[in-house]
């Protein structure tokens, strides 16, 4: 008998102990008179860690998504700690948008099949086909071509731009309650010139993508889109 995995942790959740704790940790816990620097950091990063590490074991979200955020975690705990420069960090922080770019990139040119999985969770894959009839799999797969390199452009950009970012934010020296307070800054100042222009990216893209495919079927938007 399949063991069924568990439904998602709530998106409250995941923000609450992924970014509120920590960022007020961070903030306002670091300093030599509170925790210090360093058991600053820990605290803040235990509890985004606490919850991967919760969700691995429960069965919620088994994936390389999950053990890289793991990873991503240890990694920023050991640039503190170890007194690493700030270029280490940004590094860090702007690897996995490129690593992603580099992933989507690999697909495309070597499992397209994965892409076409991942899509058929969305969209009628067959109603789709049977529309645009003629050399069908040809045409969709150079729409979803364009659009996923589309994504991967986005992600290679957002990429670098993280990088230059954490140069020119982050100018404390690691393991003080400076950087502490300045990578949690940092984090907020990253929602709307980061994570922002990436969901407004990602939804331009789909959305051209569904436009074109009504285009080219004469199908409606709930008709392509997979019934539940």
């Amino acid at each position: 008998m399949t063991k069924q995995r568990s439904k998602p942790l709530p998106m409250y959740t995941q923000l609450v102990f992924g970014f509120v704790i920590p960022t007020i940790v961070l903030l306002y816990l670091s300093d030599e008179s509170k925790l210090g620097p360093l058991w600053g950091m820990v605290v803040a990063l235990v509890f985004p860690l606490a919850l991967e590490l919760y969700s691995l074991a429960t069965g919620r979200k088994i994936s390389y998504l999950s053990i890289a955020a793991i990873v991503g975690i240890l990694l920023i705990g050991a640039i503190s700690v170890l007194g690493l420069s700030e270029e280490w960090l940004a590094v860090r922080r702007s690897a996995i948008y490129i690593a992603g770019a580099v992933v989507i990139a690999g697909l495309l040119r070597f499992r397209y099949d994965l892409i076409e999985k991942g899509l058929a969770t969305m969209l009628d894959m067959d109603a789709i086909r049977n529309a645009i009839k003629k050399d069908a799999d040809a045409k969709f797969r150079r729409l979803v071509t364009w659009t996923v390199s589309g994504y991967a452009l986005l992600l290679l950009i957002l990429g670098v731009w993280t990088y230059a970012l954490t140069i020119v934010f982050i100018s404390a020296p690691t393991n003080s309650s400076e950087f502490n307070a300045q990578y949690a800054e940092l984090r907020l100042l990253s929602l709307p010139l980061v994570s922002l222009p990436l969901l407004m990216g990602a939804t331009g893209l789909l959305m051209s993508l569904l436009m074109k495919l009504e285009r080219r079927t004469g199908l409606s938007l709930e008709q392509l889109m997979k019934k539940k």
